[in-house]
């Protein structure tokens, strides 16, 4: 449908009428007219079929022909809607943590890329008569009621009253940053999500697009024709003026990938901000099978199996901004398979495994500029497939995946240099693929891919001495080839290579108690073969 352009006066008065009068449009026994965007050919994400998973739908009236796009004037004088503004939340809900500030308040980029991917992954579909109802609150089912939902707005707004200088402002294309929206105010908005190839002008964007699929992720590109079915020349792009306020006082995860062609690439999410920067080439480092990382300080020192199975490292001081040159770690061994690290103080612990199947360790005390030589680990055994460590005060937690896909731990305390036996990990995991360790206080927080692709959990109270039982991850998804994590205060970053080969992020608020939606990393690379994660 097309319409005449409203004035900008009348905005915050039907606005503010819409809410009193309940029209945060929510569902109906009207018969709206569909979505009128042609076909979208841009590329889906995901596979999305069924009906919702979680919430709950619910039916509104009107008498405006087509809520998703009405204008603020239809807003304001329409009378016959009888929903409520309802923001109450869902029991059997998936999405926790992401819904706990204000409607209409300051929210993180990661709060709004959660938020849009709750709707893929309850498989939320398009309807303009209908309101769907989950942790996030209740809005309408369609484009902009999408968008609304995905900013914590306390009601849906249309096309037109997104497109409001109160809560937005335009920004240029070149600008766009995840959580941004491309509207076009007579038709259809849809969630920028991040660039693909700023250069080559493709992007991530989520959508709800029409009444013949549910809501998903798309790859689009500005040098097309269309995106998502309208004219790329229709678009204004908004900037929602919450975005980046303060929500939590979390700081910086640094995400590194190994690419299909041995490249390293790295992207960083400031937790303070809710931003994420772009992807971009670690420079100086090829035919890299394989990374890991550990923090001291400001410092992330990365360390990665190159050609010939040799380690090589380079150092990243966030301070100054700078990146050293990459070195061979002294006497490291040709052949290696496998690494993982821990920093205990200013000492990283470097572990490997060999060609020959046995574990490998030296130490680099970055206070006196030394490296240990390499040793084999005491009482190991060969056959060893993977690697994670976590350090609890000065002791490392080893974790292995062994020859049987059976997790097993070695610790090695540094304040007596001492070692334990290798024992069995409790809860009779198998099949495992890839794993990952984290300390949050005197907990180890291990992660493993299983063999259907899917990830699991278990933890060590070391405080305690004991194990919980294993489970899956909450909005776990198949497909799963390798997994990371990494801490920001009480929160646990778990990032996840998907079957599709990009970056996909959940967290674990450990203060909180809750998890948060599994969300794609904005803009991730394709290609992705190996993942690892620090903090600073």
């Amino acid at each position: 449908m097309t319409t005449s352009k409203r004035a900008r006066s009348f905005v915050a008065v039907a606005v503010a009428v819409a809410a009193a009068a309940g029209l945060g449009l929510n569902a109906a026994t009207n018969s709206f007219a569909a979505d009128q965007a042609g076909t979208n050919t841009d590329t889906p994400v995901y596979a999305t079929t069924g009906t919702p998973l979680v919430g709950t739908d619910g039916t509104f009236t009107t008498d405006i022909s087509n809520p998703e796009t009405a204008t603020a004037t239809q807003v304001a004088t329409d009378t016959s809607s009888s929903v409520t503004n309802n923001t109450s939340l869902s029991s059997n809900s998936m999405t926790p943590n992401f819904v706990s500030n204000t409607k209409g308040g300051g929210i993180t980029v990661n709060q709004i890329m959660a938020r849009a991917q709750s709707w893929v992954n309850e498989g939320v579909p398009y309807n303009q008569g209908a309101s769907h109802s989950d942790a996030n609150g209740t809005y309408r089912e369609d484009c902009s009621g999408f968008v609304s939902m995905a900013w914590n707005l306390p009601y849906s707004r249309t096309t037109w009253t997104l497109d409001d200088s109160a809560i937005t402002t335009h920004i240029t294309q070149s600008q766009l940053q995840p959580g941004d929206a491309l509207d076009y105010d007579t038709e259809h908005v849809i969630l920028f999500a991040g660039w693909k190839d700023k250069s080559a002008g493709s992007f991530y964007y989520y959508a709800e697009s029409n009444p013949s699929v549910l809501t998903n992720e798309y790859v689009g590109n500005f040098n097309n024709a269309t995106i998502a079915g309208w004219p790329v020349g229709a678009y204004n792009f908004l900037h929602y003026k919450q975005v980046s306020a303060t929500v939590t006082s979390q700081n910086t995860a640094h995400l590194f990938g190994v690419t299909s062609s041995g490249t390293i690439t790295n992207a960083d999410a400031d937790y303070s901000a809710g931003t994420w920067s772009s992807w971009k080439t670690v420079t100086g480092a090829s035919g890299i099978s394989m990374i890991t990382t550990a923090s001291t300080g400001d410092m992330t020192r990365l360390f990665a199996i190159g050609s010939g199975g040799t380690i090589v490292n380079a150092d990243a001081n966030y301070s100054a901004g700078t990146w050293s040159s990459w070195h061979t770690v002294p006497g490291s061994p040709s052949g290696m398979t496998s690494l993982t690290a821990a920093a205990t103080g200013n000492t990283v612990r470097l572990f490997a495994v060999g060609s020959n199947g046995y574990v490998y360790n030296a130490d680099a005390n970055y206070t006196a500029g030394t490296w240990s030589a390499w040793k084999q680990i005491p009482g190991g055994a060969a056959g060893i497939k993977g690697l994670a460590a976590a350090a609890t005060g000065n002791t490392v937690r080893l974790f292995m995946i062994g020859s049987d896909t059976k997790l097993y731990n070695q610790d090695v305390d540094y304040n007596a240099s001492t070692w334990t036996g290798v024992m069995t990990v409790p809860g009779g995991a198998t099949g495992a693929q890839s794993i990952t360790a984290s300390t949050v206080g005197n907990t180890v927080h291990l992660f493993y891919v299983g063999s259907n692709s899917y990830a699991y959990n278990l933890d060590a109270d070391y405080s305690a001495s004991t194990w919980t039982a294993i489970v899956g991850v909450p909005g776990n998804a198949s497909g799963l080839k390798d997994i990371t994590s990494t801490v920001t205060g009480s929160v646990l970053h778990l990032f996840m290579i998907g079957s599709d080969n990009t970056a996909y992020n959940v967290d674990a608020d450990y203060g909180k108690g809750t998890w948060s939606s599994v969300f794609h990393v904005a803009g991730g690379d394709s290609g992705l073969v190996n993942i690892t994660a620090s903090n600073s």
